[in-house]
């Protein structure tokens, strides 16, 4: 296990969950190779060994945390591809003035 956790979310709506859906929420979402995988977790109360548990490699050079990635999509509105060719500085003075322009600042 690398420690990732895989979500998917439960809708609260009446309407059953149709067969693609569900093959989509298994397969993608939660990354198991069939749905008996996912009754067996909830059943025994333990993860499941998936045969793409693979850890991740880390990405090469610097990273930008993940609070100052989520500032600059979600408030600044900056495309994700945008602020992953930054460095963390450049990151960090787009924010600084973000916050600047808009009359609001950083704690």
């Amino acid at each position: 296990m690398n420690g990732e956790v895989l979500r998917t979310q439960a809708s609260r709506a009446d309407a059953d969950i149709g067969k693609d859906l569900w093959h989509h929420i298994w397969r993608d979402q939660l990354r198991l190779d069939s749905q008996d995988q996912f009754f067996e977790a909830l059943r025994s109360r333990k993860p499941i060994k998936r045969s793409v548990d693979v850890p991740p490699s880390p990405p090469p050079g610097e990273t930008i945390p993940i609070w100052l990635y989520v500032q600059l999509t979600m408030t600044a509105g900056l495309t994700p591809e945008e602020v992953l060719s930054m460095t963390r500085e450049e990151a960090e003075r787009r924010l600084a003035r973000f916050y600047t322009e808009h009359g609001r600042h950083s704690e």
